[in-house]
């Protein structure tokens, strides 16, 4: 890793700079602060902020259950993309899981090819497979026309 990078666990006094973080790095969705304070609050053990100096160049956030860990959320600004930003994120998450035991799920839309392949490169390059496990889908009764549709990936060291 670069000397100048620096990486934290997330903590609960991010939340507004990751509803930031998020805003800046589209085609992520942006959350309510709420959203944030609790993700960084009750799960923050398991997210991670990369750091240049001062500045928050990207972050990874989970969420997690008994056995699980979901990685929910991954924005790296636009100008440190392809410079191994994810790798280090990715690899702090899978980590953390590995020390804990937990399982590793992320959900993906098919026209993500960044987010996808930034995974995809992340497991082809550190020994792990990522196997396609099922679908998400949300629907919302009050929009027939809304349709959000992903695909879950099961992420876990090769053998």
């Amino acid at each position: 890793m670069d000397k100048s990078l620096k990486v934290r666990n997330v903590r609960e006094q991010d939340a507004a700079l990751l509803r930031r973080m998020a805003a800046a790095c589209p085609p992520l969705d942006l959350h309510t602060p709420y959203t944030y304070w609790v993700n960084a609050k009750y799960f923050g053990e398991y997210s991670f902020l990369v750091c240049e100096g001062e500045k928050i160049i990207g972050y990874i956030m989970c969420i997690k259950n008994d056995k699980q860990l979901l990685i929910w959320q991954i924005g790296i600004l636009k100008e440190y993309r392809k410079k191994n930003i994810s790798k280090i994120l990715i690899e702090n998450v899978l980590k953390k899981a590995a020390e804990n035991a937990l399982s590793v799920n992320v959900s993906i839309a098919a026209e993500n090819r960044d987010s996808y392949g930034a995974f995809k490169s992340y497991c082809d390059s550190s020994g792990y497979i990522m196997n396609a496990v099922g679908e998400v889908k949300l629907t919302i009764d009050e929009d027939p026309d809304f349709i959000e549709q992903e695909v879950l990936y099961e992420i876990k060291p090769l053998g």
